[in-house]
């Protein structure tokens, strides 16, 4: 495994809500984002014993995969309370505010708690020099037990064998997919990146096993023996169904959500028998009313708006596929930024095939994927058909556009629907402009609904000062 590169070009004064530190304890930690991401162990394991080794009191499951794992860990949070435990949460990255990342029994961390806990981990991060994500895996798992936490749920960064997460010693592992992204530091190959999270394997703890393609199953089951797991193979297991009912115009999210719910339930009723949890009754419509920020979120109804954080080839074209279910193509508004070191490009005829319309954007990150190479990289797939694609210069712009044209639409007697998607930063920005401060708040948006002007944000001089909202 590869380092990744650090932030060294990053201004954290030049960012924009809501990328932007809310407060010096957040200032102070993103800084860390200097250091880059160096996968191993020695790091967090000195900080965690630095700290007194606060994971000792918890009892913890760690989620892994490609994607889907944010989801399962949600999920899996909303089954836990449910069953009467006092649960921590943690995943990443966040959308809205650093202290996403870190939830009791729901509840984001306060901000003053946040605070506290980087006034006295400083000097042991700093001295362990430990990255971003594992000085925030640390003060979780403080946070946790100080909080009298039972159950912390806990989401890995990237990989699963040097991620920060394996230095807990969790009661169980859940992989819950395989796919193409990380490839610079988990390797290029599937195998390669399949091998990287099946390292959080430990000899005698149960590791469930998601449906996974037949090769990288027949890899996972023979790794796992070889480690001597205990295995769970949920490969065959039925969908249950955790997501909102299909309308005429906008079906379910898919699937894919209620196959990752059907798994979640099923591995909570395992360990809930080994461990002696509680019984959680009517766990398929806990399931069924747990909402998953940012993804398949409708933010709007008049027009219809879905936000979803899709951000690599795997999730884009599942994503794609299920959308393009929603009426007629040319009906269909799609809004898409996404991060320049993301491999999407296989996807690009699917991209460009999937709606009437496409608006290109570039969230104001470091990482974007400028809106102009990405709208020609469409515009020149070989039979990618005749959808006109329209570079925009910020997120609030193709927003306002794909209500404009959206409005067009309906005037002449369609059903328009709108997606934006592409990455969490573009989702993240796009939420904001429409007015969403807190991801638990009620997801829709009174500016969109309203017809209002989306928010803006003041200009600010710095090196991201481009594509900004006027």
């Amino acid at each position: 495994m590869r380092p990744a590169p650090g932030l060294d070009a990053l201004d954290l004064d030049a960012l924009d809500p809501p990328f932007h530190a809310r407060d010096e304890a957040q200032r102070w930690l993103f800084q860390l984002h200097r250091l880059g991401i160096k996968p191993g162990l020695e790091r967090i394991e000195e900080l965690l014993d630095r700290l007194g080794n606060p994971q000792r009191a918890l009892e913890s499951v760690v989620v892994a995969g490609t994607n889907g794992k944010g989801s399962a860990a949600i999920y899996f949070d909303a089954l836990s309370r449910a069953a009467g435990l006092r649960t921590g949460l943690y995943t990443s990255p966040h959308l809205l505010d650093l202290r996403e990342r870190i939830q009791v029994d729901g509840a984001l961390i306060s901000s003053s708690s946040l605070a506290a806990l980087v006034k006295r981990c400083r000097r042991d991060i700093e001295e362990s020099g430990a990255t971003f994500f594992e000085a925030m895996t640390a003060m979780a798992l403080l946070h946790f037990a100080e909080e009298g936490v039972r159950l912390a749920v806990l989401e890995t960064g990237l990989g699963g064998r040097l991620d920060a997460t394996n230095a807990v010693g969790a009661r169980a592992v859940l992989l819950t997919s395989v796919g193409e992204d990380h490839q610079h530091i988990l390797g290029g190959s599937l195998p390669e990146i399949a091998r990287e999270k099946l390292g959080l394997a430990r000899p005698g703890v149960p590791f469930f096993l998601a449906p996974l393609p037949a090769e990288i199953r027949e890899l996972a089951l023979d790794f796992l023996q070889r480690k001597r797991a205990e295995v769970f193979d949920l490969g065959a297991i039925g969908s249950h169904d955790a997501s909102p009912a299909d309308t005429a115009d906008e079906p379910a999210p898919g699937p894919h959500r209620q196959v990752l719910a059907a798994v979640v339930e099923a591995a909570w009723a395992e360990l809930a028998g080994c461990y002696g949890w509680p019984p959680v009754e009517g766990a398929g419509d806990v399931l069924a009313r747990t909402r998953l920020p940012g993804r398949w979120d409708r933010v709007g109804q008049r027009p219809p708006l879905i936000v979803d954080t899709a951000h690599n080839a795997p999730a884009l074209e599942s994503l794609l596929q299920r959308w393009m279910e929603c009426g007629r193509r040319e009906d269909r508004i799609l809004v898409i930024g996404v991060m320049r070191d993301k491999q999407v490009d296989r996807v690009l005829p699917l991209i460009r095939r999937s709606a009437g319309t496409i608006l290109v954007t570039a969230p104001r990150w470091y990482r974007s994927r400028p809106a102009a190479e990405l709208a020609e990289a469409l515009r020149s797939v070989p039979h990618g058909g005749s959808s006109p694609v329209e570079p925009t210069a910020s997120v609030r712009e193709a927003l306002e556009r794909a209500r404009e044209l959206a409005r067009g639409i309906a005037r002449q007697g369609g059903s328009p629907s709108i997606l934006l998607t592409g990455s969490n930063f573009t989702v993240a920005e796009a939420l904001d402009r429409l007015g969403i401060d807190e991801i638990h708040r009620p997801p829709h948006s009174l500016r969109w609904e309203k017809g209002e002007a989306l928010r803006r944000r003041p200009r600010i001089a710095g090196p991201l000062d481009r594509e900004v909202d006027a």
